[in-house]
């Protein structure tokens, strides 16, 4: 059993808040799944402990010499008011403090549950992380470090990496644990020693690890997000601080975008001037516009970098290369015209021979017309007196009754298909009336027509 955590069961704050679990602990205190017992909700509750001066007698916490008491008590004080300034940060991604007490010789502070898993654990279950989805992570937490550095004076959150980052189920990206945020004004309170600062290796920059609080600043915080997103984008650290000042390059994989590789490097400077200053100027990077920050509209050559001191800017180079660009796209324009003066007169010859084929085809149809007009009067005068018509030709030509009969048969039976491919092959114009006329003549033969075909149309 772990001697330095409580028990589940716990009552905390006279019996509001009972600890369902322990979720986890960090150098400067334990958190706790607890239930707010008068409505039933759900928190996470963040007892301050710190691991290295204090120990637990029964519930209540204690220093383990006298000597720390003093160091105790001030942590004490800013956890307290890490406390009060987190209620004051209104960030859909950061954790909302809604109370704080104290209890047990201690401090607590009860913050919104986030029903999810740390990044780090999200990590170690699934591995590198997309560009789309790290850059995703990435633009949510600039958003809360925006809030917090616009508070009076700036509040600056010093421990980002994978384990203070919460993800919920839907994906969205939560900063906890402002713990070490409190230390940025530790030096202007008197209290100077290094041990007193807690950072993480691999993601703190100089100024963090040698406690230089006059260095310290919005881009410390942005050195850590560059970490952060190296690590997202990598699974594994980024050279140390140290080893970037000596000279030590990133290892990238080679699908790494080179945009990103740019973003991280300049992120990461170890020069705190080299870094962006704002928020602002990486989102101006992210978007692709110019950012305020001289570096971060230049040229940053990783592969010839000697000393990650000295950034090499490439100012003749780039103003070759507009020059050259201006004379390509003069070049291009004038291909462009050539091709359109050659387009247009393609299709003047096109439309001419359309025009003719068209013409060509309409007189054809026109003629269609005529023989078919003829030959529907022939056909309609034959229905309605067709014995009489027999008896005029007989009259008339003498011919035998055979001949006559043989013209009629042919008529009928000849120019009853003529009719009916004409009229496939022509567009019927008028209503539909009309073309239902024209095919009553199969009808009276006792062909139905159910469906009068669609006529052919160019």
């Amino acid at each position: 059993m772990n001697n330095n955590i409580l028990p589940i069961g716990t009552f905390l704050n006279d019996g509001a808040y009972r600890i369902e679990e322990h979720l986890g602990s960090g150098g400067f205190g334990n958190t706790y799944k607890v239930t707010h017992v008068p409505s039933g909700k759900i928190f996470a509750a963040k007892e301050f402990f710190k691991s290295d001066i204090n120990l637990r007698v029964g519930n209540t916490v204690t220093v383990s010499v006298p000597s720390n008491n003093a160091t105790f008590e001030s942590f004490k004080k800013k956890f307290v008011k890490e406390a009060q300034r987190m209620k004051t940060l209104n960030s859909q991604h950061i954790v909302r403090c809604t109370d704080v007490f104290p209890e047990n010789g201690t401090y607590y502070y009860v913050m919104d549950f986030i029903d999810g898993e740390s990044l780090q654990a999200y990590i170690n279950r699934v591995g590198k992380l997309s560009k789309e989805k790290a850059l995703s992570i990435f633009e949510q937490l600039l958003e809360a470090l925006q809030v917090a550095h616009s508070q009076t004076p700036q509040l600056y959150h010093l421990d980002i990496k994978p384990a203070n980052i919460m993800l919920d189920k839907k994906g969205n990206a939560y900063l906890i644990d402002f713990g070490a945020s409190k230390l940025s004004s530790i030096e202007r309170e008197g209290v100077t020693s290094t041990s007193l600062l807690a950072y993480s290796k691999g993601y703190a920059p100089s100024e963090l690890i040698e406690a230089n609080f006059s260095r310290i600043g919005p881009w410390t915080d942005f050195y850590e997000m560059g970490a952060l997103l190296y690590y997202m984008l990598m699974k594994k650290l980024p050279p140390t601080s140290s080893d970037l000042t000596n000279g030590e390059d990133f290892s990238f994989s080679v699908n790494t975008d080179r945009d990103i590789q740019n973003l991280i490097v300049w992120l990461m400077q170890p020069g705190t001037k080299k870094r962006p200053q704002a928020v602002k100027e990486i989102r101006a990077y992210l978007i692709g516009h110019e950012a305020t920050s001289s570096v971060a509209t230049e040229t940053i050559t990783i592969q010839h970098r000697q000393n990650l001191n000295e950034i090499t800017i490439i100012e003749e180079k780039k103003r070759r290369t507009t020059a050259s660009r201006n004379t390509h796209y003069s070049q291009q324009k004038e291909t462009k015209y050539n091709k359109q003066n050659f387009s247009i007169d393609n299709s003047f010859i096109s439309k001419l021979k359309r025009t003719a084929k068209i013409c060509l085809v309409y007189s054809v149809m026109n003629l269609a017309r005529l023989i078919v007009a003829i030959f529907l009067i022939i056909y309609a005068l034959f229905l309605v007196a067709w014995p009489f018509c027999i008896a005029a030709i007989l009259a008339a030509t003498g011919c035998s009754e055979d001949i006559v009969s043989l013209f009629f048969g042919i008529l009928i039976f000849v120019w009853l298909p003529i009719v009916f491919v004409f009229s496939l092959l022509i567009k019927i114009e008028g209503n539909e009336e009309q073309k239902k006329w024209l095919f009553r003549p199969f009808a009276i033969l006792g062909k139905k027509i159910e469906n009068i075909p669609k006529q052919f149309s160019i």
